[in-house]
C-alpha cells in the first residue's frame, strides 16, 4: 500500500489593499520586480502567488485638474461626457 500523498500547504491569502500586497510583494521579494525578470513564468493556470504579485499594478488616484492646453482639457470633457 501506498503512503498517503503529503498535503499541499494552504494558500496564501490573496491582498486586498495596496498595503497589504505591498507588504506580500516585499515578503517574497518581488516589490521591485518586473515579471519578466523572474527566474520561471508560469501559464496563466499554474501561476505561482509569487508570481501573482510581481504582476500587480498600482495606479496611483490622479489629482490632476488642470490641463496644458484648452485644447486637451476640451478633448477630456468631451471623452468625460461621452460625446
Amino acid at each position: 500500500m501506498e503512503p498517503p500523498p503529503t498535503p499541499r500547504p494552504p494558500a496564501p491569502k490573496v491582498p486586498s489593499t495596496v498595503s497589504q500586497w505591498r507588504a506580500s510583494a516585499r515578503d517574497c521579494h518581488v516589490l521591485t520586480k518586473n515579471p519578466s525578470k523572474l527566474e520561471c513564468l508560469h501559464p496563466g493556470s499554474k501561476l505561482t502567488f509569487k508570481e501573482y504579485l510581481s504582476m500587480r499594478i498600482i495606479r496611483r488616484v490622479s489629482n490632476i485638474t488642470e490641463f496644458p492646453d484648452r485644447e486637451t482639457e476640451g478633448r477630456a470633457k468631451e471623452m468625460v461626457k461621452g460625446d
